[in-house]
This record gives C-alpha cells, structure tokens and sequence, in this order.
C-alpha cells in the first residue's frame, strides 16, 4: 500500500510539472510499451524458435490489445532535430558512460531538469522528457527479469547491468531519441528513410507536429530474442 502511494505521488509530481512547462504526461503510455516489451521478452523465453519478425509481431500485437499507439514509420510526423536536441540526445543513448543503473538514472533526472528549463522547442522538449521516463522504466524492468530469471552471467562482467543490460538500454535509447538501431530499411524514429511499423507515446500530433517518442517493432523484435537468451544463459548480448 505505501509503495502504491508513493508511486502515485511520483507519478502526480512528475505530471504537475510537466503542465507547468506546457508538456503532457505520457506515462500511463509508456507504461502499455514498457508491459508489452516485457511481454515479448517473456514469449521468447518460451518460444526461443521464433525470430525477430515474429517476435516483432507479436510486441506490435500486444500493444494493439492494449490499446497502444500504433503506426507504419512512414507515415509519422518529420521533425528537424536541433544540435542541442542531439546533445542531449547523447546523454539518454551513451550508456556505456555509466557504471551501474542507478548512476545512469541519476544522469537521466539531472538531464530532464536542464531539458526543461533549455530554450529548445516544445517538440523536442516533449520526446527528451518521454525518452527519460521511458528508459527509467525500461532499465528497471529489465533488473526484475534479472531477478525473475537468476541471470547466468559471464566470467568478463559484473552483474547484469555491465553484461547486457547497459548495451540493451543504448539500443533502445538510440532507437526512441532518433537513431537507426539495426533494423534493414528503418530509418529513425521520425521515419527519415524507409518503412517499418513502431509504437509511438501519445498519439501522432499529442503535440504539435510531433510524434512524441517512437520504438519499432523490428527493434523490439530484435532485442527481444537477445535479451531472452541472456536471461536463460543461452546467448550472449552485445
């Protein structure tokens, strides 16, 4: 009951100040990508035949029974990314300046204060503070599957942070703020080039001309199946 309380006190904080700053709180969303991503990771585990087109459907899917945004890349608003929108960018993807999980995190809150009071657009202000609260969820479902499976880790890392966590956090930072992440033929979250079906937060236009925070199908697909394996000890990550 009191972690209830204070999860939801977190949440109400985090939404006061955002409307504070003309931004939306897109949580409860990213919460539906975040479940279903965990999802996939579990169908694979159970289903280690499948690959990563079939893993992608099934992430897609399962966003669309719970209601999730969904869209073909394509057909996504464009937006022209400023040099400070990919500084910070930077931050959020560059995961291997960070030891452990708990000073990546502390770096994400510090970066959303200074994403708040920066001069940038709203546009851009809306995916950086979206990617964050995404990554912060997505790193610590990542530690409870690392306790549900009893992670097997290798003899040259440390926990499963510096053994697959760290990388798979970087991929999918990379993904949501705008990078091309391994997927053939899908450009970046702003479908720049090519084709490939994604889940977005918030809706297409939540704010004006933007999609606000996107990750593809193909590299959930991908990530996915690595990430299985590295919590059964059958494969390696990264």
């Amino acid at each position: 009951m009191g972690k209830d309380v204070r999860v939801q006190k977190q949440h109400y904080d985090r939404s006061r100040n955002l409307q504070d700053y003309g931004l939306i709180d897109n949580s409860k969303n990213i919460q539906k990508v975040i479940n279903s991503f965990k999802y996939t990771i579990e169908y694979s585990i159970e289903n280690d035949e499948l690959n990563e087109d079939n893993l992608a459907a099934v992430f897609i899917e399962n966003i669309k029974a719970n209601g999730g945004g969904v869209a073909e890349f394509e057909n996504l608003p464009k937006m022209n990314l400023s040099k400070e929108y990919k500084a910070y960018a930077e931050v959020i993807r560059n995961t291997s300046m960070y030891e452990t999980k708990q000073v990546y995190h502390a770096a994400l809150l510090e970066l959303e204060g200074r994403v708040l009071n920066s001069k940038i657009n709203n546009n851009e202000k809306h995916v950086l503070v979206d990617s964050i609260v995404y990554m912060l969820e997505f790193d610590d479902m990542l530690g409870e599957l690392d306790s549900q499976y009893n992670t097997t880790y290798s003899d040259d890392c440390d926990g499963w942070w510096s053994c697959w966590g760290q990388c798979a956090a970087g991929v999918i930072g990379g993904a949501i703020t705008g990078g091309v992440a391994g997927c053939a033929g899908v450009g970046a979250v702003f479908g720049t080039v090519g084709a490939g079906i994604g889940v977005f937060f918030g809706g297409v236009n939540a704010v004006t001309g933007a999609a606000v925070g996107a990750v593809s199908g193909c590299v959930v697909g991908g990530l996915a199946g690595a990430m299985g394996g590295a919590l059964t000890g059958a494969a390696t990550f990264c």
